[in-house]
């Protein structure tokens, strides 16, 4: 008995520890299968390389001398002497042709040769079109022009336009039924309001006849002044329309109600608070408002209306009055006179041919209805932003500095220098610098002046300065690209830097054009 349950004793020892032998089998097992998976994601990882962006067709390209690149509406147009090119927006190549290309809009383009024409989208053809037709687009209302009912998409189609419109043929279609709506003899200009957000048409034949955007004729004259900006034709009101028949001038409404009639040598028409007009009549100027109520008789031989105020002149006396008549300057006087309007001031420049340094021209400011003089020579300003005023100084003839005034008429500081001539500096903006030319007996002398808080001298060169897009830049032996800090930001090998769109540039080399892109 004995015996047997030591055997069965030793028998379970021995089941345990197989037991326990196995138990660290299997967790070893499991354990050399967890870091074999590391391991083999470790692999896994380092086997796996990251895709590379491939480099663009662009990106590799150089063109012969002479070529020139333009970007526009997403395509890089490269036109070379011999060979024109088409890339996309991220540099693939669609075209090398010798034909005419010309860009559209939304990827569309057109290749023109031996009078034929092709309409392309993306280098996929569309449509043969006459080498005579353009395009337009509306895609705010719901019109379109076309010559025919050829539809190119929902956007699209096509106007004749034929030697200076002695052919012209438009039909406006309906932009979600594609129907035919209204056919004319004559080009059809699109006259925008911006601020109303509204459209008007105009056919222009040997007349030109004013449409509503219902299509809706408001009458046939024989001129209408517009102003032409870039591809639209841009109004000169959001109110009202300066009309022209048989030579004389009025103005009508947005709704074709005569509101001034056609029977003055000439209107300028400039929005102003008082809705006043400058008329000319029997050779002199007078001002009326547009019900044509005579506010100033005409006995002037010079009018001109601003936003807050009115000039006024006649032989012998010039006047500054505010809209509500008042007087705010006056002087009698025969000496011409420029002005320049800011945001709220009118600035008076004499004697604007002379050029002596001893007949000083008095500058004058108006802010506030109250007059502030400077003397100087003349007044530079910031053309784009109106940002600061630059007088020179003046003393015995000699220039001896360069006063600056911010927008608010505020004394800046003066940028101290001596110059025997007027015609021995020029001054030019951006943003906050200023760049003067300076010219002394050994050569030109180029500065930039920093006009954040007082006059502060960045840079002095005798290369000159340019400013192109986002960069200074300096042609020395090759291109030096400066921040707006004047502090040097690259050097790449070329001989002309201009810029093609945002952060992209075309460079030119002695043998070879290319772009380059920050």
């Amino acid at each position: 008995m004995k015996n047997t349950k030591g055997m069965f004793w030793i028998l379970g020892t021995i089941a345990i520890c197989l037991l326990f032998l196995v138990a660290l089998f299997c967790l070893g097992k499991r354990q050399s299968t967890k870091e074999d998976q590391i391991e083999d994601k470790k692999e896994l990882q380092t086997n796996t390389k990251k895709e590379i962006p491939k480099e663009s067709d662009l990106a590799k390209a150089k063109f012969e001398i002479g070529s020139e690149i333009l970007y526009q509406d997403g395509y890089f147009l490269v036109q070379s002497p011999t060979v024109q090119f088409l890339y996309t927006e991220n540099g693939q190549k669609l075209e090398q042709t010798d034909a005419t290309i010309e860009i559209l809009y939304d990827q569309y383009y057109i290749l023109k040769k031996d009078g034929e024409a092709i309409l392309k989208r993306n280098g996929k053809e569309i449509a043969p079109i006459n080498d005579t037709f353009t395009l337009h687009k509306d895609t705010e209302k719901s019109l379109y022009v076309a010559s025919s009912s050829l539809k190119l998409d929902d956007t699209f189609a096509v106007s004749i336009n034929e030697n200076d419109c002695k052919t012209c043929f438009s039909i406006i279609y309906d932009y979600k039924t594609g129907e035919s709506r209204k056919e004319f003899q004559g080009e059809l200009l699109k006259i925008e309001f911006p601020s109303k957000k509204d459209t008007y048409y105009a056919v222009r034949n040997k007349n030109i006849t004013l449409l509503k955007n219902t299509l809706e004729e408001l009458g046939t004259y024989s001129d209408i002044q517009l102003e032409k900006k870039d591809t639209n034709y841009q109004n000169i009101s959001d109110e009202y329309f300066l009309v022209s028949k048989n030579n004389k001038w009025g103005l009508i409404d947005t709704e074709g109600s005569e509101k001034i009639p056609t029977v003055y040598e000439s209107l300028q028409y400039k929005t102003n608070k008082k809705d006043w007009v400058v008329a000319k009549k029997s050779g002199k100027y007078g001002v009326i408002d547009v019900d044509n109520e005579i506010i100033f008789p005409f006995s002037y031989t010079r009018v001109e209306i601003f936003t807050h105020y009115l000039l006024l002149q006649d032989p012998k006396k010039i006047q500054i009055l505010d809209l509500e008549k008042n007087v705010i300057y006056e002087k009698e006087t025969e000496e011409s006179l420029s002005i320049v309007e800011t945001k709220d001031n009118l600035i008076l420049e004499w004697n604007k041919e002379k050029e002596s340094l001893d007949e000083k021209r008095v500058t004058f400011i108006y802010e506030n209805k109250e007059v502030k003089e400077i003397e100087g020579v003349s007044i530079h300003y910031d053309t784009t932003m109106l940002n600061y005023f630059i007088v020179p100084k003046i003393s015995s003839s000699v220039i001896t500095g360069f006063q600056i005034y911010n927008s608010d008429l505020e004394y800046v500081g003066l940028y101290a220098t001596s110059l025997t001539k007027k015609d021995y500096y020029e001054v030019s903006f951006f943003s906050n610098i200023m760049i003067i030319k300076l010219r002394d007996t050994e050569g030109d002398i180029y500065k930039a002046i920093s006009l954040k808080k007082e006059p502060k001298e960045l840079y002095t060169s005798n290369l000159p300065i340019y400013k192109v897009g986002n960069y200074f830049v300096i042609y020395n032996k090759q291109i030096e690209l400066y921040s707006s800090d004047f502090s040097l930001q690259e050097k790449i090998p070329g001989i002309e830097f201009k810029q093609i769109k945002d952060n992209c540039y075309q460079v030119k080399e002695d043998t070879e054009v290319y772009i380059y892109q920050k």
